[in-house]
């Protein structure tokens, strides 16, 4: 057990004094040493026309040893190399705008002496970038029952950093997040209301930056369910909830149907409460909802989810007047394209995130018009005893219409949260 003990404390004086000669080693190295280090760019050669990617090959040699080795790029440092090969792969991408750029590295030694190389300048032609692909959200998709939101998109060659901005404007004027990542996600706390704007830029190591990907958009909101199950996103305009799909509830809230005349007979002069498929035909695409006349709207039993309701005609002008009025409210809630709206759709931005579609509307007499150029909006809110207000947003312009319309009108609702 003692000569252990001896042998334990021999290895211990062995590992001090190895340590204190490493010490020295270095000490003296670091005062006598006055050699800088040799480096040369093996690759590319000088006025080189470099496509994509560029490999640049470094030869580094000291008589002591190179500890790391820098790259610079237009005066710029891009990267920094602690081991050998000294080779970097350079996506020249970033800088493909015809002109010449300069490649320069430096080395440094143990004693910290610098050693710097020749500048090689090269030549980049002009190429088409390429631009970033939005994974999600899609685009004008729905975020629900959250106020996280997580964006992603695709990895860019040669990017090492990503700028992200997020907007709460259509003209990109509101910045609510403006970030920068090394990753290709990141979560963001949903604060505006109703449509969100956002797009993703690349940068490099250095200090070039990649074209800004195309803009797309989400919107924060939750859902609704009604008596049949049908479930509704919802949007938030002006601290007010709203439907963001029309109404297709067939029952009241008690479980009554609501009822449902085929022929334009049976419409006519009808005095209950009704609601009817545009030409009497199921939408079998779940886009469009029913169309509901006045005795509908208004029947105590309630056709609106519970501890939701119809609108007044008050509350459609208070939106009206958040979303800039009546000149431009009705490109901002009118669906973007033309995948239900006819020909044009002129000015629509949907930013508030309503959704507004073309569902057209039944007359006195039962017959169906406009599907797919205007949409109408029916209010809880009579403007004679024959008649009710409603609203009207159409293909051809941004502008959003108010008119009274006979009661025995069939006309698509949005509800709106108690």
């Amino acid at each position: 057990m003692k000569f252990q003990k001896l042998f334990n404390c021999l290895d211990l004086i062995i590992v001090i004094i190895t340590i204190s000669v490493l010490v020295s080693c270095v000490n003296v190295i670091e005062e006598s040493d006055s050699q800088s280090p040799d480096i040369q760019i093996m690759s590319p050669f000088v006025n080189a026309e470099l496509n994509e990617p560029t490999y640049i090959h470094l030869e580094a040699t000291d008589n002591v040893g190179v500890i790391s080795v820098e790259i610079f790029i237009d005066g710029s440092p891009i990267i920094k190399l602690k081991n050998e090969p000294w080779e970097w792969v350079w996506h020249v991408s970033f800088y493909a705008d015809g002109n010449q750029h300069s490649i320069e590295a430096k080395a440094v030694d143990l004693a910290g002496n610098v050693g710097e190389s020749e500048i090689v300048n090269v030549f980049v032609p002009v190429t088409e970038q390429a631009d970033l692909e939005i994974i999600f959200p899609v685009d004008q998709q729905f975020i629900t029952n959250t106020n996280l939101v997580e964006l992603k998109w695709s990895k860019f060659l040669g990017a090492s950093e990503y700028n992200i901005m997020v907007f709460s404007d259509i003209n990109y004027s509101i910045i609510e997040y403006f970030l920068t990542t090394s990753d290709t996600v990141i979560t963001i706390e949903q604060t505006a209301e109703g449509r969100q704007f956002w797009k993703v830029q690349p940068k490099n190591s250095g200090i070039k930056y990649g074209n800004w990907s195309e803009t797309k958009s989400f919107y924060f909101g939750n859902t609704v369910e009604d008596i049949d199950g049908n479930i509704y996103l919802t949007t938030i305009i002006n601290g007010q909830e709203w439907m963001a799909e029309d109404l297709k509830v067939s029952h009241y809230q008690n479980g009554d149907p609501i009822y449902n005349p085929l022929t334009n007979e049976e419409w006519i002069g009808q005095e209950a409460g009704m609601s009817c498929w545009y030409n009497n035909t199921y939408d079998s695409s779940n886009s469009y909802g029913l169309l509901y006349n006045w005795n509908a709207i208004m029947d105590s039993r309630n056709i609106a989810p519970e501890g939701w309701h119809i609108p007044t005609d008050e509350e459609w002008q208070t939106m009206v007047n958040h979303l800039s009025g009546i000149t431009f409210a009705g490109g901002k809630i009118k669906e973007i394209g033309t995948a239900h709206w006819a020909r044009y759709n002129i000015g629509a931005t949907n930013e508030s995130g309503f959704t507004a579609l073309p569902g057209g509307y039944r007359l006195q007499d039962g017959t169906f018009r406009n599907r797919g150029s205007y949409g109408y909006y029916g209010t809880a809110t009579e403007s004679t005893d024959e008649n009710a207000w409603y609203w009207k947003v159409q293909y051809d312009g941004r502008d959003l219409y108010r008119y009274e319309i006979p009661k025995q009108t069939g006309l698509s609702v949005r509800c709106v949260k108690d």
